[in-house]
């Protein structure tokens, strides 16, 4: 293998927890194993760091191999056939990976992540393989022919299902879930039948956005579960906020557990405990952000990017357990135990910190008022739903080569014309 930066390039066509004994994994953000078949178990039990798999040639994933990557977003492979026990359980961010070719979830596979629709050509699934999954919406199972639903009572997002071949149910309330037209005559005279699944939050809306500037006092609306609010409000199943709002109050979101971003420009104070439990948020977007609360983010794993460049206190644990892996707080001067167990952290960047409290900081701290052998680390772009800045570069590199052809091309014509 290669390491290149924060990326893993793996070249051999087996991968166990040996292989990797002698390499800090701490640093590694992207994995990718081009020849790759087979996954041991506990390969990357325990991963906090890994956030972006590559192995397009894999079959096989051994029990535990990805279990409690908390930060693990995506694993890009088209075919993989199967998965071990608790393969990818507590990996609370997990939420693209193509299982459509494996044949059978064992005990905890899938338990508490974050995948929305799931297809698959599985014939059985254990009945705690999905255990705590708040985010499944739609299933489709073209194979299977019997089904005990009582298995899916964690997944409280599922609306709709697609199961064409199933003649035996059981524990199905009727009219709870919606199906599609192809699914078996059993299955839809219990549900409602629905062409295909709601679709999920991909953005935000622009118009309402300025609905909600313009009418802030008086604006409350949830429109595909993102809830737009001046007033605020809680609303437990929502994915989204949008606010006017300068103060989130204590223990407002507390455990919504399918929050994925909130948008407020304005706020400027996250009073204690308002995220508590959310564990699937990742972005928190405000440029105004000053205080942070008590335990106001604890234990939301997937967190990734919120600006903290404007805060001047943070209380302690408001942080703990959180995703986050560089710190920036250049207007805080003392620091509490605002950190503890976020097992992804590798830097803390407080140019202004004179008090540090926290006794069990593992990351690197660049605090020139209290130490002098200061290094700032710097990181690739770590995945979050998509990488932008490599997204930028290829356009840019696109922009490059297409300049250099009319560029040639004009040579071209001037030379043909003085000739």
């Amino acid at each position: 293998f290669i390491i290149t930066n924060n990326t893993m390039i793996y070249f051999d066509t087996k991968l166990d927890k040996q292989s990797l004994e002698n390499v800090n994994m701490n640093y590694i953000f992207n994995f990718i194993a081009p020849d790759l078949f087979i996954i041991k178990e506990k390969t990357f039990l325990g991963n906090s760091s890994l956030r972006f798999v590559y192995i397009p040639l894999v079959e096989k994933i051994d029990e535990y191999a990805f279990c409690s990557c908390s930060n693990l977003s995506a694993v890009i492979g088209d075919n993989i056939k199967s998965i071990g026990k608790s393969c990818f359980s507590n990996s609370f961010k997990l939420s693209n990976v193509n299982l459509s070719r494996v044949k059978s979830f064992p005990q905890y596979s899938l338990n508490s992540i974050s995948i929305r629709h799931l297809r698959s050509s599985c014939v059985k699934f254990d009945g705690e393989c999905w255990l705590s999954n708040d985010s499944l919406q739609s299933i489709d199972f073209f194979k299977i022919k019997s089904v005990d639903f009582k298995c899916f009572s964690g997944c409280k997002s599922l609306d709709f299902i697609r199961m064409p071949l199933v003649t035996k149910v059981s524990n199905l309330e009727k009219q709870k879930y919606t199906a599609s037209p192809d699914s078996s005559q059993v299955i839809r005279d219990l549900c409602d039948v629905m062409e295909k699944p709601r679709v999920g939050v991909t953005r935000v809306n622009r118009r309402i956005m300025r609905q909600l500037e313009e009418n802030c006092q008086f604006f409350d609306i949830v429109a595909n579960q993102v809830l737009y609010t001046a007033s605020f409000r809680q609303q437990i199943n929502i994915k989204a906020l949008v606010t006017t709002q300068k103060i989130i109050t204590q223990k407002a979101f507390q455990n919504t557990k399918i929050l994925l971003f909130v948008v407020g420009l304005q706020i400027k104070s996250v009073e204690d405990l308002a995220f508590d439990g959310c564990t699937q948020l990742q972005r928190f977007v405000s440029h105004s952000l000053e205080h942070v609360g008590f335990q106001s983010f604890y234990n939301c794993y997937s967190m990734q990017q919120i600006d903290l460049k404007r805060v001047l206190t943070l209380e302690n644990g408001c942080f703990q357990s959180s995703g986050l892996v560089n710190v920036e707080i250049p207007l805080v001067q003392k620091l509490g135990d605002c950190f503890s167990n976020c097992q992804s952290l590798l830097q803390i960047v407080g140019k202004n910190l004179t008090e540090i409290d926290q006794l069990e900081l593992k990351c690197n701290v660049v605090a020139p008022k209290i130490k002098q052998d200061n290094v700032i680390l710097k990181f690739q772009e770590f995945h979050v739903d998509k990488f932008v800045e490599r997204k930028k570069f290829l356009q840019r590199s696109l922009q490059y080569r297409q300049n250099v052809k009319l560029i040639q091309l004009c040579k071209e014509i001037i030379i043909m014309k003085y000739e």
